[in-house]
Formats: structure tokens, sequence, C-alpha cells
């Protein structure tokens, strides 16, 4: 059997493809001496020497026997494609069940950290031969991470929003030069599966960036576009997220107002970041002071690098039943209500307090 001779058809078909591609540059170049305008002249010069004659000649005999001594491309290409398939499929690592190859796919993406990084990774390995992109494509974990940043992105989040099945996904939004409106029907239609959502708009937005500043008209204007399947109850599509991240919103310049908006559509929450995030200085209206912010799922809630603003908001607001883990990175004493917090959030049993100072605005 072939299979025990592993290496001697892997030179095989390495020789194969040097002969195919030999094969087809002498064939251009043969072309390009028969058509060359003016033709290249062929025969022997007035007074030739025995080497230009030999030359000539050599040339000439070959131009003549070029259909008897080169094999034909696509008759090689043919042969070449099913030893590339073969050799691929007698490859030890393709002996591996399935399942088994599948699950070193998904070990080859921890730490499953960034999108970007998962996606490129996942089309590498689909891009490999026909049964690993048989694998990839069927492995809805390698693509349920997605960063949408510009319309382009939204043809990567489409493929992973249909290779990813059922599963939950994670999405990021990055706010930064390349952001447009883009719109995409198969992501919108995946709405009702996000659990994940990031948002980021880091410091490196252009002069002519848009400032995002009307935050809570953004998210509602996608969740407006985005309609959960007639499986799903017709409730908003983003009532199943769990976790929200804000990270780098310093150029955004939302609102105490807006914020608040965003956070009780989000009444499932079961994680929350604020990292380095800036609010605008506008003053929040009475009533979103006033009105207890009820997150009743929020498990986890970090902050790091926040401004007064938006820590005096969260301390003075927030309802979190079931908080357990709670992270302060820029503890003041500006801090007013972070007595009351503590005092009507006795579920905590994870703290990690720091003193950074905060951002003023």
């Amino acid at each position: 059997m072939l299979r025990h001779k592993s290496k001697v058809v892997a030179e095989l078909r390495h020789q194969l493809g040097v002969l195919l591609a030999a094969a087809r540059a002498i064939s251009v170049a043969l072309d390009d001496i028969s058509a060359h305008d003016p033709p290249i002249c062929i025969s022997p010069p007035t007074h030739p020497s025995p080497q230009e004659t030999c030359l000539v000649n050599a040339v000439s005999q070959l131009i003549h026997m070029r259909a008897s001594i080169l094999p034909e491309s696509g008759m090689l290409t043919a042969l070449l494609t099913d030893i590339h398939e073969g050799c691929n499929h007698i490859a030890p690592v393709n002996r591996l069940p399935g399942e088994i190859l599948s699950y070193i796919f998904v070990l080859i993406q921890s730490p499953r950290i960034w999108p970007d990084t998962q996606v490129r990774q996942a089309i590498v390995l689909s891009s490999i031969c026909r049964r690993w992109r048989e694998t990839a494509t069927s492995t809805g974990t390698l693509w349920d991470m997605f960063v949408l940043r510009g319309q382009s992105s939204y043809r990567i989040g489409e493929l992973c929003a249909a290779r990813s099945g059922e599963r939950d996904l994670k999405v990021a939004i990055d706010f930064g030069k390349e952001h447009g409106h883009g719109r995409s029907k198969e992501v919108e239609i995946a709405g009702h599966r996000w659990r994940d959502l990031t948002l980021i708009s880091n410091s490196h937005l252009s002069a002519s960036a848009p400032a995002i500043s009307d935050m809570d008209g953004y998210l509602h204007e996608i969740m407006h576009h985005i309609q959960p399947p007639a499986s799903h109850p017709p409730t908003n599509a983003y009532m199943g997220l769990t976790c929200l991240s804000l990270k780098d919103m310093t150029n955004c310049y939302i609102t105490v107002v807006q914020l608040d908006s965003v956070l009780r559509v989000f009444s499932q929450l079961r994680v929350l970041r604020l990292h380095d995030t800036r609010l605008s200085a506008h003053l929040a209206h009475p009533e979103v002071v006033n009105t207890p912010l009820a997150l009743m799922h929020l498990e986890e809630l970090s902050m790091v690098q926040t401004c007064v603003i938006l820590r005096s908001y969260i301390f003075v607001s927030l309802v979190a039943p079931r908080l357990q883990s709670f992270e302060d990175g820029c503890i003041s004493d500006s801090d007013s209500g972070i007595g009351p917090f503590f005092a009507r959030t006795t579920s905590i049993v994870r703290l990690r307090l720091s003193s950074r100072p905060s951002r003023r605005l």
C-alpha cells in the first residue's frame, strides 16, 4: 500500500509540481519565440559561428518537437490533483476521526480573546484541503466571534453567522476610522443569538470621523433592523445579550441618559465591563438619576479608568441583587455614592479595588 511509502509519494508529488511548472514555463518561452513581433530569426546568420548554428538548430528542433516532449498540462494537472487528494487522505492527521480533528481546530484558537484573530485562523484552517474545509466549516465554535468595523467586515459577519449554526455569538463593534453604518440581512437575522457585545471607540479616530453623539439611537437603530426569526417570540432581538463591554469610549461623548437607555434594554446582562469610558458633562435628567437601574441578573461588574460622572451614575442608580464580582480600578475620595452601593449590594463575594485617578469628564 502506498500509505507505507508516504515519503516517496510526497517526493513524487513535489517533482510533478516542478515538472508542471517547468513545462508551462518552456511553453511560454517557445510561444514568445515563435510569435515575437518582429519574429525572432531562427535561421543561421550569413556567417554563423559553430555555436550560433548549434543554438539555432536546437531551438528549431525544440519548437517542432514540443508536442512530443512536453507533457499535456491539462492531463498533468489532473494527475497532480489526484495525487494531492490521495496524499491528503493517507496523511496521518487525516486518519483521525472528524470529531478529534474538529477538537484540535478549536484548541488552535485558544485563548479565544479577540474575534479578528479567531476568524483569520478559521479561514486558514478551512483553506488547507477539502476535508479540513468540510470539518472547519461544520465546526460552529470556530465562527462564533466577529468584528464589525465597516461595510467589508459585514461580509465576514455573514460568513460567521452562517457557519456558526445556532451557537451564541460574541460580537465587537469598532467605531474606528473604517466604521460605517453597514447593513447585512444575514447578520441582522442572527441578532437573537448575540450574547456578548463589545463596543470600542479607540483614540485613533481621525479628525473627520463623526463622534458617536447618539449612542442609544445608533444601537436602537441596529435593534430596529434586527428581527428574531419566526421560531422566537416577537420580543427585542437583543433581550438575550448577557455580556456588554465598553472599551476606549473616550471620543464618543455619550451622555448618562443615552447610556441609561442602552443598559435598560439589555435587562438580561450578567457581565458589564466599563473600561476607559468617558461620558459627556451634560447634566442627566432627574428621572434618570432617581429611577433605579435594575439589572437583576448581573453577576460581574468591572469599572477601570472611568470618569466620575459614569461612576456616580452606577453607584447611585444600579440595583444588582445577584452581583458577585466587583472591580473598581479608579476609586477616589469623590465617590460619595460608593457607601450606599455596597450597603444595598450584599451579594459581592469577589472584590478588587485600586486607587488609580479617575477621569474627571
